[in-house]
């Protein structure tokens, strides 16, 4: 009993490379009635002759696309393998089913189909370990928080997306649309970058939020610093605790202190805080999280601007205020709908 895994693993080999022999001979040519018989016969044998078999179809099929103009050195590449690549030893192992084929298998064709398997198998570990991704996203008023693999914490705000995409030398998410803050587990050796339209955020261990605006994006810090680069001119910044990083329409990165920086991360316990913010920004925050969609009926002449708290979940109390200020008449059109119509001078007659 104790030899059965050695004779496991011989027997394997064996499969594996009569699978190899089986496949070359069938993108050499039709087969001869004698080696359609052996083949049948061979694929009768186990259904592991079976499973062996379309394995090395799929490897050859996808080999084909990986140097199509054979540019590619087999021997320069096997060369340049890592030390824990294990060559692939070629050895007969006569199949007792088809041992009139099998006598000499070791043919220039045969040799040539193994070290393109090789170069297969290579080219799918590194892409294995090259890239992994996935992908994270919430729904309207939805926020969720994920656990990174390598211990970082995203947590993602309403109507949010990220692509996290790790290798093992460094760590890259995609903000594709909302908002995003993150808890970085420091890794000097693998950089963390969040990447949210042309600007590019480089930390090692931090605490900083991310938000994909209409405007572009604005990255903010609450622990640590993070590099802010500019991916269309290389223009940077460096942002400390409690500065905010933004881009201007002339192509430049503009930082600010931020007056509160505990008002960052206010989105986390589903805040809103305004200071002296444009009525169609608030506007704008409050539709991000609410099935009721709130316009305004006209263009803005001298545009109002709020200051306060309210709970993203309640757009009604901002509506109240907004209200009693004089400044505009609150018209609701239906249950998922409401119209703000502005009173001169804020609205032009």
């Amino acid at each position: 009993m104790k030899d059965r895994p050695q004779h496991n693993k011989k027997m394997n080999r064996q499969i594996i490379e009569e699978a190899a022999y089986w496949t070359s001979c069938l993108e050499d040519g039709p087969l001869t009635p004698q080696e359609r018989e052996a083949f049948a016969l061979w694929l009768r044998g186990s259904p592991d002759h079976i499973k062996e078999f379309l394995l090395a179809q799929a490897i050859s099929k996808d080999a084909e696309a990986i140097d199509p103009d054979q540019m590619i050195s087999v021997d320069a590449l096997l060369a340049k393998a890592d030390a824990d690549v294990i060559p692939l030893e070629l050895k007969k192992y006569p199949s007792p089913i088809a041992s009139s084929l099998w006598t000499g298998w070791i043919t220039p064709r045969a040799a040539a189909l193994a070290a393109v398997l090789a170069v297969a198998l290579i080219f799918t570990a590194i892409n294995l370990f090259k890239t992994r991704e996935m992908v994270y996203a919430t729904l309207l008023g939805e926020q969720h928080s994920f656990v990174l693999e390598d211990g970082s914490v995203v947590h993602l705000n309403t109507q949010s997306k990220i692509r996290v995409r790790y290798d093992r030398n460094s760590r890259a998410v995609d903000l594709l649309r909302g908002e995003a803050l993150f808890t970085v587990a420091p890794n000097p050796d693998r950089p963390f970058r969040v990447h949210s339209g042309m600007v590019t955020t480089r930390a090692v261990g931090t605490i900083f939020n991310v938000y994909l605006t209409d405007k572009g994006p604005e990255v903010a810090v609450i622990e640590g610093k993070v590099n802010v680069i500019l991916l269309s001119n290389q223009d940077s910044a460096i942002l400390g605790m409690g500065e905010k990083a933004s881009t201007t329409a002339g192509g430049k990165i503009e930082t600010t202190k931020i007056a509160k920086p505990e008002t960052i991360a206010a989105w986390r316990t589903r805040q809103l805080v305004f200071e002296n913010t444009p009525l169609r920004e608030i506007i704008r925050e409050f539709n991000r999280y609410n099935q009721t969609q709130i316009r305004i009926e006209g263009t803005i002449k001298d545009e109002p601007h709020f200051s306060g708290v309210f709970n993203v979940d309640n757009p009604d109390a901002f509506l109240s205020t907004l209200n009693a200020s004089d400044i505009a008449v609150i018209i609701r059109q239906s249950d998922n709908r409401i119209v703000i119509r502005l009173t001169p001078p804020n609205h032009p007659i």
